[in-house]
């Protein structure tokens, strides 16, 4: 039973234009095809709000989910409910009440890629993984909303019963597009890690699951099984987890953390530079004067 990811995610911090942070997120199914699928979220806040969307006792999320190409339809707007379900479970609103904290989720994929059945079904669970996974990072990035923890997600598949025992099925995290038309069983899982969720497990914190999807094409869902598959997906979300603690503590060379600390330091040196000229015009002119 395969219950790790077999290559690392690709992650990144992006610098944009009127966002306090933003952050990508793919999965990589192989070692040669590029990441699938690739989310960029952004996130702004705690920002003033309008009238119509304050609330008294907690801040306002505002989650939009984007297609690559036309407007957003069906499918982003069942991701954006999900995401901001999610979402309201791993952030403190009450820490910032009558604020808004808007959240825009960019698919660069095309809608084809997870919209449908069988194949369609894991690309769109892939999408809302990757889309939770980035909007950890971008929060993380952000570090302006208070949070009770790490969200986490990734996507299970089982494999058709090749035997008549069940034994013979398998347990696939984050399977390719070719895997995705032989399974019989596929979903997304989230899981929150916290220190203040119980005692920590071996490479990770207190953890507990926000939100599943877990269906079966045909028949019915088995609870027995149900725990076995969340199990699997744990594993996953753990390894998710390592890659984001490393992620945001060893930003890469062209990240927003990379492009604050040298302004800062051009912002000195201009300062310093503007104050020895003023200083030494000064001095000459008293001379001159002299």
């Amino acid at each position: 039973m395969t219950s790790t990811l077999r290559y690392p995610p690709t992650l990144s911090f992006d610098s944009l234009s009127r966002a306090d942070a933003a952050a990508r997120f793919g999965f990589t199914s192989s070692a040669s095809q590029n990441p699938f699928p690739t989310v960029l979220v952004s996130l702004s806040g705690p920002i003033a709000p309008t009238l119509s969307q304050e609330k008294l006792n907690k801040s306002t999320l505002q989650v939009l989910v984007r297609p690559l190409s036309n407007v957003p339809g069906t499918q982003e707007k069942y991701l954006a409910n999900i995401f901001s379900s999610v979402l309201e479970c791993s952030i403190l609103g009450t820490a910032n009440p009558r604020t808004l904290i808007q959240v825009v989720a960019q698919v660069l994929v095309p809608q084809g890629r997870y919209t449908g059945v069988g194949a369609g079904t894991v690309g769109r669970d892939k999408v809302l993984a990757s889309v939770i996974n980035a909007s950890t990072l971008t929060m993380l990035n952000a570090s302006s909303i208070p949070m009770r923890g790490v969200v986490c997600a990734v996507v299970v598949g089982r494999k058709q019963k090749s035997g008549p025992t069940s034994s013979s099925s398998k347990y696939i995290v984050d399977p390719t597009d070719e895997e995705s038309n032989s399974l019989d069983a596929s979903g997304c899982f989230a899981f929150l890690f916290s220190d203040v969720l119980g005692k920590k497990t071996t490479g990770a914190a207190g953890s507990t699951c926000l939100w599943t999807s877990w269906h079966c094409y045909e028949g019915g869902i088995d609870e027995t099984e149900l725990e076995e598959v969340k199990g699997v997906g744990l594993e996953g979300a753990k390894e998710i987890w390592g890659y984001i603690v490393v992620g945001t503590h060893v930003p890469p060379v062209g990240s927003i953390l990379y492009f604050t600390f040298m302004s800062t330091i051009l912002s000195y040196l201009q300062f310093a530079f503007t104050v020895v000229l003023t200083k030494d015009s000064s001095f000459s002119n008293r001379l001159t004067s002299s």
